[in-house]
Formats: structure tokens, C-alpha cells, sequence
């Protein structure tokens, strides 16, 4: 064990959830723990795989251009734990108030396993980390310049100063916090470090995440940051439902055999012969002939294979086909994908309903790609001149910039139960056209397009059609929260919505269990979708969201909530925990499916 990285083990009392791990503190996330504030490193440093570890999804895989998937281990089949660093360096005594880096610190320090560092110049007292980083967009992060900070960037009075850091109650704000070198007396408050010209030098390329720690050339700004601010750490992260004929059983079969695991995560390139003999032997210890696993396994590869060119919306186009049934029933495995008519009996036509499917069963997959600092990836930048990727955030990758290229990606797999709803498209487009619709979609646009001109972002319209489904989705999980007693973080959401002027034309939601360990898989949710129930759920949820607790300032909204990407909607009626929503609650109006005291026929229902 180095003295600046260690891995998370069960015995010194640190852990977090494996879900976490491709979400919140994924690969150069900050994650505050009793050892202290710590550095998720690359995927390039975690442990060999186990054969528990790996994740299969066919049409993922040929988007992301990966071999497979890997679970982060267990503390029971990995006991070692992920690897982890400390970071930042700077850490402060809160009782003498000596600041140093950690190697200062420790060197001083008798115990043989300083794990959590304590104070070596009074009463032992623990360590804090200090919560000022600097950051640029390319994704690099360091220390704060302390040293060079306090002299005012000119030639530090020694090469490693004596430095204190004191606060105040007699200065607001950061002009109450000080750094004072006790070699030269200088000093010098923090007041002016998040301005835009706080720092004469350019970015010094620092990667903390990086299994070596090396630096790469950087020419950009760099900015303060707070160390648990929300703009340190935006992770990028890649959904699929796994739809026929990927759940052929026997499919199934091969890709959980020991062999497929060992060919696949191989970093050699086997010619056809190696790879028949590989089949040959998870032919023999399943049960079938290598003629059928050789068609399953060719089927399954060429199919997959226009998954690679497929853009976010036709790759949705294949689960919406598959919501309504088109797909082969016998190659389908029911425990990854299930589902049933939900609307026999019952017309929904008054709520602009076409369809309703009952998902007994469903499986997803949710991996990291990337991440990005101080601003989101915006997911169109591949597409953009160069001009406008060099004044967009860069996406950072899971391992270091300059080698170790991986074959795979973390991720986890989701089995749950889900509502899948299809509204009828003619009445969609009817109530689109009306002027009222289109004037409150232009406001929601033009807000957008300022937003993407402050973030130096590609400006891509949104439609009144996805406004309208993404808001329905919304009020639908906060009713059915209430009705079911599932909590809104245990529900996510998955709009099906075609661009205008896309041939496939798609109008769905798809309402499911967000993590089946936790909550809810043995059917409730699917019994709320039942017609002895859903209707009433229905004309619950519409008269629940005629009125608000902010009204009449939420339904006269103008533009509220991030950048003003909402109009009529608000924490009191139609927003969700962040973890729910495909769009960090953006694109929201209720007035779209309710009308307004004034308008009531701009409502969809």
C-alpha cells in the first residue's frame, strides 16, 4: 500500500453502495468519508476481473465499441475494495491551524499505518481537507496554490513555506478566510479566488485519477472550485433495456458460460478456428449442437452490429417496437423482458391514451463513459464543427488520456417491473399545431437557445410533444408515489420521442422500478396499471395537477428552474428527484396537460 492511494476495505469501516460507483463517485469523483476526503481512480487500476463481474448487453455494447461490461466487486467477492486516493493533498489542523500537504504531515507521524492523519505539532487533533480546488474544462483538477496564493503569484519567501489558515466571523464571506506564511508573514485573504482572473498561470494538466498520476499539456483556464460542489463532477452515463431477440434463452445460456467470458474480455484478436473451438466447448457444456449456438451467436452479432451507427433516438426506436410486441415470442427469456396488454376493456382514449403495456419483467443496463467538470457533456457535441467541440465540455475518460485503451466500461444491471404507456399520435400532432402551444413552446425554446449561448453549448429545440410527455411522466410518477407508496427516487423515467421529421415516429413513456434490490419488483407497480386502477390513478393525477401550492406565480411562469427550461412547474407539482429524470427536471409544463385558469383548451386532456 503506497501512502497516497489505498483501496476501501470492510474492516476500517468505509464503504459505498456498488450503484454509486458508476453514478456519483465513479472514476475522478470526490467521495468524503471517515478516512477523509478521497480520489476514485481510473478503471485501469481497479483489480482483475472475477467472473461474477461481468455484464453482457449486445446492442450497448456495439454503441459504446466495447467487448463487455464490469460490475464494480463486491466487499465479499473483492475484500480489497476499489482503489482510492487521497486527495486534496492540503489538510488543516482545525486546533493549531497549520496547513500542509499530507506528505508533510506524515513524516512526522510514529504510527506505522497513518490511514487517517492527525495533527503532529499539537494534540493529535484529525485532519481536515481543504475545500478549495482548481479545475479547467478539459476535466484536470489540483490543489489549491496556497504558496503561491499567498505571496500574491511572485517568488515564494522558501521552497516549502510554514503556512496557517484562519477564519473569521469579522469578514463576510470568503474575505473572512485567511492563509498566513508564518516564514514571511504574508497574507492574504480569499476573497477575489472564484473570479474569472484570479490566476496569471495556465492549467497544469494534473490528473488525480490517473493510476500514475501524470500530467498532460493543458493550455486552458483554470477556476476555483469547492471541493463538494455539484459542477466538480457531471458523470456520463449510457442506458439500454435489454428487448428480443437479446434475451434468447439460449443466448442467455452462452454468454454465462466461463469460456464466453474468458474469449470475450480477451485482449487478443482470435482468428475464426480459436473462436469455433471456444464455442465448441460452451456448446458441449450446455447442452446444445455448435450449429445452433454458432447461428445464435452470428444472429445476435449482426443484429447488434447496426446498433454502432444508430443515434440515442433509433436506438429508442427498437425498444418502442419492442413495448408493442414486435418481436420473435420464442426467443425471448420472460425473466429479462415481459410484458402483457394493460388496456383490454378499458379506453383511455379521453386522456389521449393508446396503449398501455404492463412490463412484468425488465432489464437494464446503466454504464459510465465519461465525465466532465465545471459544465454537462453535451451529448450532440460529436456531431459539432470544431469550433463549437473547442467551446463545449470536453468529456474526460475512465482511464488515462494517453494509454491504457479499454475494452470495457463499469456498469450495473437492473431488474425490475415497469408501465409502458403509447398516447395516440393524430391527437398529438392535432393539439400541437394550436397557436397556444406552439407560443408557449416558442418561450420554452428561446429560454433554451439563451441558456446554450451563456454554456457555449450546441442549441438543439425541444418540441411541445416531448415537453408534453416528459411532464406526463413526471406528474404520473409523483401520483403513482402516492397511490402505491413507492418513493419517487425508487421510479425512473424513459421518454420514447421522435425529432421532427424523423420517419420513426415515436410517442411513449416507459415508467419502471428504478432499483430492483431495493424496491418494489414483485408486482406493484404493475398492479397500479391494471384498469380496475389506472383510471382512477389517471383523473387522481389530472386533479392533482389543476392546482399548485405556488400557484398563481407557478402557472403564470414565464421560465423557472434550471437556466429557465420550465414554465408551469415547480417542487410543489411536477418536479422530481434528479435521479428519476432523464433531463435533471428540465422541459416541464403542467399547463400543457391541464390548460391554465385562462387557456383551459391549451391542455392536452
Amino acid at each position: 500500500m503506497m501512502n497516497n492511494s489505498f483501496s476501501l476495505k470492510k474492516n476500517i469501516g468505509s464503504s459505498i453502495r456498488r450503484s454509486q460507483v458508476i453514478t456519483t463517485f465513479g472514476p475522478g469523483a470526490l467521495v468524503n468519508l471517515e478516512l477523509g476526503s478521497l480520489m476514485a481512480m481510473g478503471i485501469d487500476a481497479w483489480p482483475k476481473a472475477n467472473f461474477d463481474d461481468f455484464v453482457y448487453e449486445e446492442r450497448l455494447q456495439k454503441r459504446l465499441k466495447v467487448r463487455f461490461f464490469r460490475q464494480p466487486p463486491s466487499a465479499d467477492s473483492f475484500p480489497k475494495g476499489l482503489p482510492y486516493r487521497r486527495f486534496p493533498r492540503w489538510l488543516f489542523c482545525p486546533k493549531c491551524r497549520m496547513l500542509k500537504r499530507y506528505e508533510d504531515w506524515v513524516i512526522n507521524d510514529k504510527r506505522k499505518f497513518p490511514t487517517v492523519p492527525k495533527c503532529t505539532t499539537c494534540t493529535r487533533k484529525g485532519l481536515v481537507s481543504m475545500s478549495f480546488l482548481i479545475a479547467c474544462r478539459r476535466g484536470h483538477l489540483n490543489d489549491f496554490p496556497w504558496v503561491q496564493w499567498v505571496h500574491r503569484d511572485k517568488i515564494p519567501c522558501m521552497p516549502n513555506p510554514a503556512l496557517s489558515y484562519t477564519t473569521s466571523l469579522a469578514g463576510a464571506g470568503l474575505a473572512g478566510s485567511r492563509i498566513e506564511c508564518l516564514n514571511c508573514h504574508s497574507k492574504r485573504s480569499l476573497q477575489g479566488a472564484f473570479s474569472p482572473d484570479a490566476f496569471k498561470f495556465k492549467c497544469s494538466g494534473f490528473k488525480p485519477w490517473s493510476k500514475d498520476q501524470k500530467s498532460e499539456d493543458c493550455n486552458e483556464e483554470i477556476v476555483t472550485v469547492q471541493r463538494g460542489g455539484s459542477n466538480v463532477y457531471f458523470p456520463r452515463i449510457v442506458s439500454s433495456i435489454t428487448i428480443p431477440p437479446y434475451t434468447n434463452p439460449l443466448f442467455d445460456k452462452i454468454t454465462n458460460d466461463k469460456n464466453w467470458s474468458i474469449f470475450s474480455s480477451s485482449d487478443f484478436n482470435f482468428d475464426q478456428s480459436v473462436k469455433e473451438q471456444v464455442l465448441a466447448q460452451i456448446a458441449k457444456n450446455i447442452g446444445y449442437t455448435l450449429r445452433e449456438v454458432k447461428s445464435c451467436v452470428e444472429n445476435i452479432e449482426k443484429m447488434s452490429s447496426d446498433a454502432e451507427a444508430q443515434s440515442e433516438e433509433d436506438f429508442r426506436f427498437d425498444e418502442f417496437q419492442a413495448f408493442h410486441g414486435n418481436f420473435d415470442m420464442s426467443a425471448n427469456n420472460k425473466r429479462d423482458f415481459n410484458i402483457a396488454p394493460g388496456n383490454a376493456g378499458c379506453d383511455y382514449s379521453q386522456y389521449g391514451i393508446k396503449d398501455i403495456i404492463l412490463v412484468k419483467s425488465l432489464r437494464e443496463v446503466r454504464a459510465l463513459v465519461g465525465f466532465t467538470r465545471l459544465r454537462p457533456f453535451e451529448p450532440d457535441i460529436e456531431y459539432a464543427s470544431d469550433d463549437e467541440k473547442k467551446e463545449s465540455s470536453e468529456m474526460v475518460a475512465l482511464t488515462d488520456r494517453e494509454g491504457h485503451p479499454s475494452g470495457w466500461k463499469p456498469a450495473i444491471e437492473v431488474r425490475g417491473e415497469g408501465i409502458f404507456l403509447a398516447l395516440d399520435s393524430d391527437k398529438i400532432d392535432l393539439w400541437s399545431k394550436r397557436e397556444n402551444v406552439k407560443y408557449r413552446e416558442g418561450i420554452i425554446n428561446r429560454n433554451l437557445e439563451e441558456s446554450c449561448r451563456r454554456r457555449h453549448a450546441i442549441f438543439k429545440p425541444t418540441s411541445a410533444k416531448y415537453v408534453l410527455l416528459h411532464t406526463l411522466s413526471h406528474l404520473l410518477i409523483r401520483q403513482l408515489s402516492f397511490e402505491s407508496g413507492y418513493s419517487g427516487a425508487s421510479l425512473r423515467e424513459r421518454i420514447y420521442c421522435n425529432l421532427p421529421g424523423n420517419k420513426n415516429i415515436m410517442q411513449g413513456i416507459l415508467i419502471y422500478t428504478a432499483a430492483g434490490d431495493a424496491d418494489g419488483t414483485l408486482g406493484g407497480l404493475v398492479r397500479q396499471a391494471k384498469p380496475e386502477r389506472f383510471k382512477a390513478v389517471l383523473n387522481s393525477m389530472v386533479e392533482t395537477a389543476r392546482w399548485c401550492a405556488n400557484d398563481p406565480l407557478c402557472i403564470e411562469s414565464r421560465g423557472q428552474g434550471f437556466e429557465s427550461l420550465n414554465l408551469s412547474a415547480c417542487y410543489a407539482c411536477a418536479l422530481l428527484p434528479e435521479t428519476s429524470c432523464e433531463e435533471y427536471n428540465r422541459f416541464l409544463d403542467r399547463a400543457f396537460l391541464t390548460g391554465t385558469p385562462t387557456e383551459p383548451d391549451l391542455g392536452f386532456f
